[in-house]
């Protein structure tokens, strides 16, 4: 295992809005069990990020959270995680590049994956009490949370309305995909209606408001963030804009949306 001291020192003292509700996740009974190569394709197909340390990064990706990593060169880690890939790149143009991604895992297995990661690496927690399990409650789903050593904000996720479950413990080759990015915008309204018209992508559960907006279902999200809102569930560390590619199974290759003003690619696959 290696040394997770770098999150600890920069964020385990952190304290948690007392209005986060967290609860563990309840006893749900097993129907039939899911099969990866079965379920819907991924939204989120790919993504390009930066990162001023790979170094740092691929020993965790690789060796605590068990995905397939690749460096092909000195300045690219790629990770896959499921159906999705991730390709981190060296980008000395920015200082401390840092992103929300989710990783959606069987509906039932969110305790035990806490389990699986507590002796691995640092759970964040989610109450005063030191509760780690989050309560989506609006949208049917659980989490945990952790950063990575460069202090991208990760997650562990089971949405109930997914028939993924199994009886299996918890492993990493039951991560189905990379199901959530955050985008970070000065207008978020206008940001997702420029997503919705391109792409067709809808806000989920139809909620919104001016400072967040999830966009998609439960294949894959879009978190269409205000600069400077507190990212969940760290809330002293605030959103801010970073370069990101991301290749979604909305649209076709010939789809392409940039935000003005902003280091964005969408493209359709």
């Amino acid at each position: 295992m290696i040394d997770s001291s770098l999150t600890r020192r920069s964020f385990m003292n952190t304290s948690v809005a007392s209005l986060i509700a967290a609860m563990h996740a309840p006893a749900i009974a097993l129907a039939q069990e899911s099969d990866p190569e079965t379920e819907p394709l991924a939204l989120i197909q790919r993504l390009r990020l930066s990162s001023n340390d790979l170094n740092l990064q691929e020993p965790f990706y690789r060796d605590v959270l068990e995905f397939p990593t690749e460096r092909p060169n000195a300045e690219t880690l790629i990770v896959t995680a499921g159906q999705s890939t991730i390709e981190f790149v060296l980008d000395k143009t920015v200082v401390n590049p840092f992103y929300h991604v989710a990783f959606t895992i069987p509906e039932n297995r969110v305790e035990q994956s806490l389990e699986w990661m507590t002796p691995r690496w640092d759970v964040l927690d989610m109450t005063k009490e030191g509760g780690k399990i989050m309560d989506f409650a609006h949208w049917n789903a659980h989490s945990i949370f952790y950063l990575d050593p460069v202090g991208n904000i990760l997650e562990f996720i089971g949405h109930h309305d997914m028939a993924y479950r199994t009886s299996d413990p918890f492993n990493p080759k039951q991560v189905l995909y990379a199901s959530e990015i955050g985008l970070v915008v000065p207008d978020v309204p206008t940001s997702v209606a420029k997503l919705n018209e391109q792409f067709g992508l809808e806000n989920f559960r139809g909620l919104s408001s001016s400072g967040f907006t999830a966009m998609g279902d439960t294949r894959g999200l879009l978190l269409v963030v205000r600069k400077g809102r507190g990212w969940l569930p760290i809330n002293t560390v605030k959103s801010d804009v970073f370069p990101v590619e991301a290749t979604i199974g909305n649209g076709s290759a010939a789809d392409t949306l940039t935000i003005d003003g902003l280091p964005y690619t969408i493209k359709g696959a």
